[in-house]
């Protein structure tokens, strides 16, 4: 499991998370719901980290997401590039919003 730590080397997690792993698709409000699949690494309670291919994908953005065990909506909290891997972590902020015609 990888640790997330603030510039001070301090832990900022407050919930354990556990390995994931499954598919995961994501529709960012900022993009006009355009969906974006990915692949789960680790849940907790409060959120998930996904591996993804979209880097316009960026911190305080607002996504609907799905995948096997739940779906809702979420905020992205962090966002890691190197190379064309991606890598997204999400808190999770409450059920998918209706949309109405």
């Amino acid at each position: 499991m990888s640790i997330e730590a603030n510039a001070n080397g301090v832990e900022r997690r407050t919930e354990l998370r556990h390995y994931a792993e499954g598919e995961i698709k994501f529709w960012p409000e900022a993009l006009a719901f355009r969906t974006i699949p990915g692949r789960l690494a680790d849940l907790s309670g409060e959120g998930f980290r996904a591996r993804h291919g979209c880097q316009e994908l960026g911190p305080g953005q607002f996504v609907r997401f799905q995948h096997a065990g739940a779906e809702g909506r979420a905020r992205v909290v962090w966002t890691r590039i190197v190379g064309e891997r991606v890598e997204s972590g999400f808190r999770i902020v409450g059920p998918a919003p209706t949309r109405t015609a």
